[in-house]
């Protein structure tokens, strides 16, 4: 039987194999392609929790949902991981269309079998054949480094890996440090090797060159400049601005941007839909070279002075937030007509992050069920 034709008997896919010989073809033929691997968070505890027939109905339709990828091939690769191998795409294409899928699982939980309020989430990691490898080896090793990575930072997210090369680099630590790391991973349910890369990156954060500030973007944060991308992009215009940061904002669902807006009465939705009602259509025309125009630039000066104002080293989406609120213009206008003001939006953001619980709407006895800040969405 070839290769191709080996499909796994549980969800129909072809199997590991099957993606591995796929791979090396594109890459004879150098061709353009994105892999993405696809990962389901905490699998061996639903499996557990709600019986095999639940996990193997999860397993057969995600592979479902993933058939549905316009242009792409699905495989199982193990257990609980996918691949999607999508030819022709750019690495920001493939991401947001992971980071769509991603966000459309998260969205269909009944699809899957699960309990009401159970959502299924997904780590993908995602990279692409001309940026991350020569061969099909090194761009498979690529899309690995990028779900562990997505994996560390939490689930239930898209990363990208880093393009660079990672190097061992051996150090002896004192044991009663190495004890107290031990007990904070536990805490914090991530690896040893994730919270020392977290320190360093603070510290080298802490005495960067200006110009770095690139590398302090949460990840929500990078993929809300993704997603203004593809804002300028349908509306035809070669330039970033604000009016498309604040599309992109709006998109990035679980963020704590949102989640503070949500505390203020002010849901995304409603921006979003007043937004796309005024933000005027560029000349058409573009290019893939967008660029951050002047007052995108100073959004992102705003964010870091509100960053350091709080005293945090990441710019996450909550800065970004307070940029554009206080950048002025249209995005401003807007922000400031539904009732939001710098002073009121950062004392939500502060409340938010101490977990204190959201003000009830007027007219209701405040709620025991706010969902409160904390692990992986504080500071995103």
């Amino acid at each position: 039987m070839d290769v191709e034709m080996r499909v796994d008997s549980l969800t129909g896919l072809p199997e590991k194999a099957a993606l591995e010989q796929q791979l090396r073809e594109a890459v004879g033929r150098n061709e353009k392609a994105v892999l993405a691997l696809l990962d389901i968070d905490g699998f061996a505890r639903l499996n557990t929790e709600l019986g095999t027939e639940v996990g193997d109905r999860v397993l057969r339709e995600l592979a479902g949902v993933l058939r549905e990828e316009a242009g792409a091939t699905a495989y199982r690769v193990s257990a609980d991981e996918f691949a999607l191998l999508l030819p022709g795409l750019s690495l920001e294409q493939g991401f947001l269309r992971m980071e769509a899928l991603r966000a459309r699982v998260s969205q269909e939980g009944e699809r899957f079998g699960l309990p009401e309020g159970k959502e299924l989430t997904l780590s993908v990691g995602v990279t692409q054949s001309e940026r991350d490898g020569k061969t099909a080896g090194e761009i498979q090793n690529a899309a690995y480094v990028a779900l562990l990575t997505a994996k560390e930072n939490g689930g239930n997210q898209v990363a990208l890996p880093p393009n660079e090369q990672m190097v061992m680099k051996s150090c002896y630590y004192p044991a009663t440090l190495l004890r107290s790391l031990k007990a904070l991973s536990e805490r914090r349910q991530t690896t040893e090797s994730a919270l020392l890369r977290e320190a360093l990156n603070d510290l080298l954060r802490k005495h960067e060159p200006k110009g770095n500030r690139w590398q302090r973007f949460t990840d929500r944060a990078k993929r809300t400049v993704f997603f203004a991308r593809e804002a300028a992009m349908d509306l035809g215009d070669n330039w970033i601005t604000p009016e498309h940061l604040l599309l992109g904002l709006m998109r990035e669902l679980d963020s704590v941007a949102n989640r503070v807006l949500l505390r203020t009465g002010v849901p995304p939705e409603r921006i979003r839909a007043e937004m796309e009602r005024q933000v005027p259509r560029g000349p058409g025309g573009t290019t893939q070279d967008f660029t951050l125009d002047p007052r995108s630039r100073k959004v992102l000066n705003l964010a870091d002075a509100e960053a350091k104002r709080m005293d945090q080293n990441h710019i996450g989406t909550e800065h970004l937030l307070m940029g554009l609120i206080e950048v002025g213009g249209l995005a401003s206008e807007v922000l400031a007509d539904l009732g939001l003001t710098a002073d009121g939006v950062r004392r939500e953001i502060a409340a938010y992050l101490q977990g204190e619980p959201a003000p009830p709407p007027a007219g209701q006895p405040a709620s025991d069920g706010e969902e409160k800040a904390g692990g992986k969405d504080a500071g995103g």
